[in-house]
């Protein structure tokens, strides 16, 4: 791993036990993800040259142009990149509401599959380390990690969890006698 990587993973994993253990909020986190979502699209890439909004705009681009060529359907390093594309360009609206557990899971999974299949199966011929340093990447991936985790948070905080040996006493003290 490169050090901004561990670097926002051990961020990310601290955020997260914080919650945890009731030192934030899911309402802070849920502002923080958001504030980082946000200025995934402002920030420019390695060289400077583009933005994240760039990317947004040009992957529905892509993989119109690989499926309406077919190319998707010859090569399965192609289809699992063009594939892994699409969940994390979609993963970008899930951002504007809540989510069943296994749902959020899957949308805070998707850019970091992506960031996977951007490295593991371009046509570089190896390893393609240029996907790391594609610095938008990495405040929009916490950030969508960071919505869903706070209100994944925020949902456990609401639900009461009772052992089964209490709600049990409980049903068994309305039976009639």
């Amino acid at each position: 791993m490169i050090p901004l990587q561990r670097t926002a993973a051990a961020a990310f994993c601290v955020i997260l036990s914080a919650m945890r253990m009731g030192s934030f909020s899911p309402r802070v986190v849920l502002l923080a993800g958001t504030a980082l979502f946000v200025v995934s699209f402002l920030t420019p890439n390695w060289h400077f040259e583009g933005m994240g909004i760039g990317a947004f705009i040009e992957v529905p681009r892509i993989v119109w142009e690989k499926f309406s060529e077919g190319e998707v359907f010859r090569d399965w390093d192609l289809a699992v990149l063009i594939m892994s594309l699409s969940l994390g360009w979609l993963s970008n609206f899930t951002v504007f509401f809540s989510l069943p557990r296994g749902a959020a899971l899957l949308a805070i999974a998707a850019p970091w599959v992506l960031l996977l299949a951007m490295t593991f199966l371009s046509r570089t011929g190896g390893v393609d380390l240029g996907a790391l340093c594609f610095i938008p990447f990495y405040p929009w991936a916490l950030g969508i990690g960071l919505i869903h985790g706070s209100r994944l948070a925020a949902c456990r905080d609401i639900t009461p969890r009772t052992p089964a040996s209490a709600s049990s006493r409980e049903m068994s003290s309305q039976l009639p006698k």
